[in-house]
């Protein structure tokens, strides 16, 4: 297939694109710092910068190279989505003209930045390996006509993990706005059909339980979350009694597929 992306060019298109170039705007470091908390990486990661002006990557950080075996310099998105397996691509369309609808019809605009989006795909790398990519979005910034301009990208390789994830979208609302985790996009379903649903686990939980996945300890997470170590090992418990798990790999495996870290 030549230049499969041009599809999802022409899709994103269907939404008024930001007028904002990336030489006109500058990205404040410290809140992408912040940002990038909201992101769960269970594995080898890399995140970039996509601008909706160029419909292409502004930026792509060089860990790009650990996962995909592409240079930093050659990671714009025809060099990535040509390496994607060609079984996942519909779905990947279907996934990103949803969360296209459902963000463009939240209003106020700001509401877009408090929406994650995640999914996951396998893709090769130019090595020829096949990997299972958990990939991760979320808008970093909105022109002057409500359109979003940037959105911050961040996919990692959860193969370690995982041999298959569920074909679903979940749109993760932060703070407390509403979740909708596990939509089967290709079932027809439009946005404002979808029914929000709830992570079981609190906030708290959720935090240990995903910094428990990036492979922090409970004394390093203990003094990440300035709390006892003890505390830290009573949420480890509560977590797999509550998700039913035998232990904590189990309880990582059930919480990244239904979309809940």
């Amino acid at each position: 297939m030549k230049n499969p992306e041009n599809k999802l060019i022409r899709l994103w298109k269907k939404y008024p694109p930001s007028e904002v170039s990336s030489n006109d705007e500058h990205m404040d470091l410290e809140k992408l710092d912040q940002t990038l908390l909201h992101f769960f990486c269970p594995g080898p990661s890399f995140f970039g910068i996509f601008d909706f002006s160029k419909l292409d990557f502004d930026y792509v950080h060089e860990d790009v190279k650990k996962v995909l075996g592409l240079s930093s310099k050659k990671a714009k998105l025809s060099d990535q989505y040509r390496l994607i397996l060609p079984s996942e691509l519909e779905f990947i369309q279907a996934c990103e003209e949803y969360a296209g609808k459902f963000l463009f019809q939240l209003y106020p605009a700001q509401l877009r930045k408090q929406y994650k989006v995640n999914y996951a795909y396998r893709s090769r790398t130019t090595d020829g390996d096949i990997k299972l990519i958990f990939h991760q979005a979320i808008t970093i910034s909105i022109d002057e006509n409500n359109h979003i301009a940037k959105t911050l990208v961040v996919n990692s390789d959860v193969t370690h993990l995982f041999q298959e994830l569920p074909k679903t979208l979940s749109l993760v609302g932060l703070g407390n706005l509403p979740s909708y985790f596990n939509i089967e996009v290709m079932a027809g379903r439009e946005p404002d059909q979808i029914i929000s649903s709830k992570n079981p686990l609190t906030r708290r939980q959720t935090q240990v339980l995903r910094l428990l996945a990036e492979g922090y300890t409970d004394r390093e997470i203990a003094g990440m979350l300035y709390l006892a170590e003890d505390t830290i090992r009573t949420h480890r418990n509560a977590i797999r009694a509550k998700l039913g798990s035998k232990n904590t790999t189990m309880a990582v495996a059930m919480a990244i597929r239904n979309g809940w870290i």
